[in-house]
């Protein structure tokens, strides 16, 4: 009798169970409406930590010093001068590469310079051997596989106008 009534119970949970989603009548899945709550005043504990730092700076210029670093940055340079990107790393890992990739007004990629870092903390990019035209430009510097630098410059004519 006992073991009849736990079957029964057991059978009458399962038919409620299987049928909630579903409206009595119609036979169709109900639709509930859910009304965001107000979350100004909610006590959050979830800490967000900042994104990682790859590089400690990264330097755009047109000449690089006895220490292997930009000197003198700038954000302009004139047709045929050579242009450096220097990035300071904060920790260089066994086996980190380092990467510039150059980039078109349009956002073609230009040139791409890698360097097997071996420890060392600083990494110059150099872009001569392709001829630019007046234009806006810019590098991304990659620590491994992660953006760590983004630059925009410009190329202006040689006799220092601007392009229109």
């Amino acid at each position: 009798m006992l073991k009849r009534g736990l079957a029964l119970l057991c059978t009458l949970g399962v038919i409620i169970g299987c049928d909630r989603g579903r409206s009595a009548a119609s036979g169709k899945p109900s639709v509930k409406k859910v009304i965001p709550s107000d979350a100004r005043n909610a006590k959050v504990d979830t800490v967000i930590h900042p994104a990682p730092r790859f590089i400690d700076e990264s330097l755009l210029g047109a000449q690089v010093g006895a220490d292997g670093k930009v000197t003198g940055e700038s954000k302009s340079f004139r047709q045929g001068q050579p242009i450096y990107l220097t990035m300071v790393l904060t920790e260089s890992p066994p086996g980190l590469q380092t990467r510039a990739v150059w980039h078109d007004p349009k956002d073609k990629v230009i040139r791409t310079d890698q360097k097997n870092m071996n420890g060392a903390k600083v990494a110059t990019f150099k872009l001569s051997e392709v001829k630019l035209k007046p234009g806006k430009y810019h590098v991304v510097g990659y620590w491994g596989g992660n953006i760590a630098a983004d630059r925009t410059f410009e190329v202006v004519a040689a006799s220092g106008k601007r392009k229109k």
